[in-house]
């Protein structure tokens, strides 16, 4: 069964002929009856009995009547509910998402969640078309999701340049590396005393990129100690352990903002040790890039 032909017996049915139905459906008549004979054989039945002058429905003609005509409206009322639906896409503006991706470790320091939903306010306010989604992952992951076009601009800590390589950076934000334990050990006074407390505690990672792991190196060379370490994954679970004396923390001061308690301390590392950088990098300039790279880097350098 075709829909046409559903049109062709209600066009019949309602003219009570096969010529004036042809005429009204602009087809020939045999064409017309062709059809409506293919209906009725593939049914075995005979939708109409044919006299003399004139037509009328079979018992079979007057039970499928109701449903061609129901058939016929619902088509219609598709027809009616598409093109409204195209004329109303037509008067608004087309929509631009664009996906952030921020590496995992950071995603908990509040200067980045306030920076996110704050950036995203103020884009969107200034251009309506644009909204932004976001990605949590590892750097490694964020970079290959970049390249591949799954997200189109990324906010993580400046790591090994060859996985940065030949992207685009912009440098917002620089912290100090700082060491962050209970207030159950003293505060270390010089190298040594530092040396010390490392060597005494179990280092505790967020996770284990390949910067912190070359940071760690550099650290344990220069002060000549290898304190046992342990990956938690999690920040506030890794922070927890922290604060019962199971572990000490190397992170960027930046981090103090969600340590806000009277059991946690923290110490600065020796000049040596470089202060930890965030960048934005994306590899294809957009408008909307441009746009959420602004507000980012006005925001973060602000806060």
């Amino acid at each position: 069964m075709e829909f046409r032909q559903l049109q062709y017996f209600a066009a019949i049915a309602e003219e009570a002929s096969f010529t004036r139905a042809a005429e009204r459906l602009f087809i020939s008549q045999p064409a017309l009856s062709k059809q409506i004979a293919l209906l009725e054989k593939e049914f075995g039945v005979t939708l109409f009995t044919r006299e003399r002058r004139s037509i009328r429905l079979t018992e079979a003609g007057e039970a499928l009547l109701p449903y061609a005509h129901n058939a016929i409206a619902g088509v219609q009322d598709a027809r009616i509910c598409l093109e409204s639906y195209r004329e109303e896409r037509q008067d608004q503006p087309e929509q631009t998402e664009i996906c952030i991706g921020v590496e995992t470790s950071y995603m908990h320091i509040e200067r980045f969640q306030r920076a996110f939903s704050q950036a995203d306010a103020r884009v969107h306010r200034t251009d309506p078309t644009l909204s932004s989604g976001l990605e949590i992952m590892d750097l490694e992951s964020l970079t290959q999701a970049l390249r591949q076009g799954r997200v189109d601009l990324i906010l993580c800590t400046l790591h090994d340049l060859t996985l940065l390589a030949k992207l685009s950076i912009i440098k917002i934000y620089s912290s100090l590396q700082i060491i962050i334990f209970t207030d159950r050990y003293e505060q270390p006074r010089n190298e040594t005393e530092l040396a010390e407390l490392l060597a005494r505690n179990t280092l505790l990672h967020i996770n284990n990129n390949p910067n912190m792991r070359a940071q760690v190196e550099h650290i344990f060379n220069r002060l000549n100690v290898h304190p046992k370490e342990q990956v938690i994954g999690d920040f506030f679970a890794a922070a927890a352990k922290l604060i019962h004396g199971d572990g000490v923390m190397i992170l960027p001061e930046v981090v103090m903002e969600d340590l806000k308690t009277e059991h946690i301390r923290s110490c600065p590392m020796p000049e040596w040790l470089e202060e930890q950088s965030f960048v934005l990098a994306w590899e294809c300039y957009s408008p909307a890039v441009d746009a959420y790279g602004d507000a980012f880097s006005e925001l973060l350098s602000h806060t």
